[in-house]
């Protein structure tokens, strides 16, 4: 087996995001990889246009900077200060996170594990798609109730 050389924290900025910071930092030290951070914002528009939306890519600049302030509070709050972050918007998160592994060609992936009832857990989550589409080594960090 060879060991990791980039692994690629996946974070939603849950309560579970800094468990699995602190696990990709261990991980990180362990391999002595580089670690990147990643969030997704999510974004929907409504199917119903009975109003006039703004622009889509004015929408996703705003939310990706709502999210870098997010993520870079986060990551003070962790003591992680300068570990590099990236920010992308998207509909559909779980892809977001399989391109990004692929692009950055990271070799292992790190995401929190969530209880979903109901809906959600009839039509998947996030991580099930990830498991299932990802082309590298996936961690799953326990999320503690």
């Amino acid at each position: 087996m060879e060991p990791y050389r980039h692994i690629l924290a996946a974070i939603d900025l849950s309560p579970y995001s800094l468990a699995v910071l602190r696990r990709g930092l261990i991980l990180r030290d362990a391999y002595q990889a580089r670690l990147t951070v990643l969030h997704v914002v999510e974004y929907v528009f409504p199917l119903d246009m009975d109003y006039v939306l703004p622009p889509i890519d004015r929408v996703e600049a705003e939310l990706m900077e709502e999210g870098h302030k997010k993520v870079e509070a986060l990551l003070k709050e962790a003591g992680m200060e300068g570990i590099p972050a990236e920010v992308v918007a998207s509909p559909t998160p779980w892809e977001a996170i399989v391109e990004e592994g692929k692009r950055q060609g990271a070799d292992l992936l790190v995401l929190a594990s969530h209880g979903h009832r109901g809906i959600r857990a009839l039509i998947g989550t996030t991580l099930d798609r990830v498991l299932h589409h990802a082309c590298c080594d996936i961690l799953v960090v326990r999320a503690k109730d």
